[in-house]
């Protein structure tokens, strides 16, 4: 079941995920991301966007790492592992630009260490799951 207060599943997001294992054969692999209602900066970022009228995305469905791994149990998926990526904000790579190399190293170190946290923590949250 699904924790953490997700809300139910909209029927459009359950019929996708059926139409991916649908087309997916039998034993086959599927791989979904979905924006992280846990990631602090992404959520922030989106909740600006859509006040200034700024955001450019129209629907977007954020998901917490549970809330996916059962919407694809649901759709009659078997999830084998959750992933996620990008822990820190995309600007980091950026930062070369104006504070140099090392601290951009530095930050790609970090990000490396925090990928553990990424299906958590990172602003995209997935699941791996079999057909």
């Amino acid at each position: 079941t699904a924790r953490m207060n997700d809300s139910p599943v909209p029927v459009q997001d359950t019929a996708a995920l059926a139409e991916m294992a649908r087309v997916t054969r039998k034993g086959g692999t599927i791989v979904v991301l979905v924006p992280n209602r846990f990631c602090p900066w992404f959520m922030l970022a989106k909740a600006v966007l859509r006040l200034t009228g700024k955001w450019q995305y129209g629907y977007e469905r954020s998901y917490t790492p549970w809330g996916l791994s059962a919407a694809a149990r649901r759709a009659g998926l078997s999830v084998t592992r959750r992933v996620g990526a990008q822990v820190l904000p995309p600007s980091r790579d950026g930062f070369r630009t104006y504070v140099g190399p090392g601290l951009a190293a530095w930050l790609g170190r970090g990000e490396r260490l925090l990928m553990k946290l990424a299906p958590y923590l990172g602003m995209a949250t997935g699941v791996v799951a079999r057909r």
